[in-house]
């Protein structure tokens, strides 16, 4: 009797794993699918974002918030005051302008005098231009004297009235004192040197 070939594999049993995995697959794969879909519809659709305008509780809230107070108006000093003050540097100022058209005629005439004898003519002349210096420089020195004074006065009574004005007005007189101070140092120096180029 011969062999029968061994019996082929059923169909049925290969065709049924088939069915199986695709069975499987379909859902896995449309997962995926429909999540491109969904996100797809997302971007295509009009985007809603929150407006950036200014509501109306902000704006009340801003109209709640205090002002900064305004900083206080300088203190203005004393009218009067500094009208004095002034008046004084500028009769300063007109005597340290006398004193430097002196200077000049003074310097030339020291230079000549260098090395005379006290009594000769060119020594003379020398000290008759110092002395003329002398007089204009007591000018200026009697500006800075009525400022000292006006200085004094001014700071007691910032001192007693502890006020911004009366401290204003202190610290104009101060300005205009310091400053007619200098112009007489400046020509105390000048006659100094003169001086003693002469006594040589």
């Amino acid at each position: 009797m011969p062999d029968l070939p061994p019996p082929r594999p059923s169909v049925l049993r290969l065709a049924s794993p088939l069915r199986t995995v695709s069975a499987l697959a379909g859902p896995v794969l449309a997962v995926p699918l429909l999540a491109m879909l969904a996100l797809t519809g997302c971007v295509g659709a009009e985007a809603h974002y929150p407006s950036v305008a200014q509501r109306p509780v902000e704006r009340e809230f801003d109209q709640t918030i205090p002002q900064a107070p305004a900083p206080p108006a300088a203190a203005l000093p004393d009218a009067g005051l500094v009208q004095q003050a002034t008046a004084l540097r500028a009769e300063a100022v007109q005597a340290d302008a006398r004193f430097a058209e002196r200077a000049d005629e003074a310097r030339r005439l020291v230079a000549a005098a260098h090395g005379s004898a006290p009594g000769s003519e060119s020594w003379s002349k020398a000290s008759v231009a110092l002395a003329s210096l002398d007089s204009a420089r007591s000018d200026t020195a009697l500006a800075l004297g009525s400022l000292d004074a006006l200085r004094i006065r001014a700071g007691v009574a910032a001192a007693d009235s502890n006020s911004a004005a009366a401290q204003a007005g202190y610290a104009a007189v101060s300005e205009a004192d310091s400053a007619v101070a200098t112009v007489l140092g400046n020509e105390d120096a000048q006659i100094d040197m003169m001086r003693k180029a002469v006594d040589r």
